[in-house]
């Protein structure tokens, strides 16, 4: 069968997006006020971001699609435009003709390309292909309250083994780590609208502090999470003395309604103030519970500090961590990422588009 790759052109987002509900069963599976084309939109048409995507099509049908998500990236020093791999597929009808490598080569990286994965046949062909692996595993973290309702609905196999697991895991955690909640008197928690000028403020302070990190300045922050159509967040922020000295953000996915889904979206912090990311995730496990979500899912650095803060409030690492790597295209060296310790490179669910 013909087809051809190209640049996305106006007018291309409706088939896109017809597309992307067919043969990704309801893209993009969140409870949203909006249309999927409205969340399109805002997903990859905001500033930074204008139309970065190739399509596929054969005679005048879109059959492929390969989206990247822009954001600047603090990179050492210095601030630099990346992306990151998103939204791919093809049409079943042509699968296995080479139509995703054709996409790819056309496709210009820009100076930093990276992308997230737990597949391990994904990571597997990543890494094949000489691409960086991240210097750290990311690991997803799991706060589960009833461990056989969330086995049956996600109809796991071995899901004795796997209950087994996670208590055991969990039960070690708490006799570990306890429920220490670290609690300074002068810090204040709030729930606020949008983000803000303080979070760019907080950023601000943070940045040299990082080796690696999205640019989580207020314009990105408002974009991520302050806009209706990319869902519900909730945003609450710590302060002290007058003060941002860290925030997190929180979200719960209904889109299945037999079983809501939450999600600590992002959380940062200054490293001088372990009381405010104490509080931040007791804050976030207390509205969990009364919104009674069964299944809380969070993504950090292997053994960076939000990791060991979030084993502190039951949550268990999963079987698997996931991997990012960086192309081998990129023109962008991140060989000095191999020595930075985890507290100095930050990832959360948040960075990637699978909330």
């Amino acid at each position: 069968m013909d087809y051809s790759a190209r640049w996305y052109r106006a007018g291309d987002e409706g088939d896109i997006v017809d597309l992307l509900v067919s043969c990704l069963e309801g893209w993009p599976k969140f409870d949203l006020s909006c249309s999927p084309l409205d969340h399109w939109r805002w997903k990859y048409q905001h500033s930074l971001n204008p139309y970065n995507l190739v399509v596929a099509e054969s005679g005048d049908k879109i059959i492929g699609c390969l989206h990247a998500i822009n954001t600047l990236i603090r990179a050492g020093d210095r601030d630099i435009l990346g992306n990151q791999g998103s939204d791919l597929v093809v049409h079943p009808d042509f699968r296995g003709l080479g139509v995703y490598s054709r996409m790819n080569d056309l496709y210009e990286n820009s100076v930093l390309s990276y992308s997230f994965s737990g597949n391990r046949i994904v990571t597997g062909k990543a890494t094949r292909a000489g691409g960086m692996v991240f210097p750290k595993p990311i690991s997803l973290l799991l706060r589960i309250k009833d461990v056989d309702k969330h086995l049956a609905v996600k109809e796991e196999k071995n899901a004795f083994l796997k209950k087994y697991g996670f208590n055991t895991l969990a039960y070690f955690n708490k006799k570990r780590y306890g429920r220490n909640i670290i609690v300074d008197p002068e810090i204040e928690l709030s729930t606020v609208n949008n983000c803000g000028d303080e979070i760019g403020a907080l950023w601000e302070r943070v940045k040299d502090s990082l080796d690696f990190a999205v640019v989580r300045d207020t314009h990105y922050c408002n974009w991520r999470y302050g806009d209706a159509r990319a869902g519900k967040f909730r945003v609450v922020k710590a302060t002290k003395n007058g003060e941002i000295v860290g925030y997190t953000v929180l979200r719960v996915n209904r889109y299945d309604p037999d079983y809501h889904v939450g999600y600590v979206a992002d959380m940062l912090t200054l490293l001088t103030e372990p009381a405010a990311q104490s509080m931040l995730f007791n804050e976030a496990v207390e509205f969990f519970d009364d919104e009674q979500i069964n299944c809380v899912q969070f993504l950090a650095v292997k053994d960076s500090p939000l990791m060991k803060t979030s084993l502190r409030f039951d949550f268990v690492p999963a079987p698997h961590n996931f991997m990012m790597w960086f192309s081998s295209k990129n023109s962008f060296n991140t060989d000095f990422l191999a020595g930075s310790p985890g507290e100095r490179l930050h990832v959360t669910l948040g960075d990637t588009d699978w909330i």
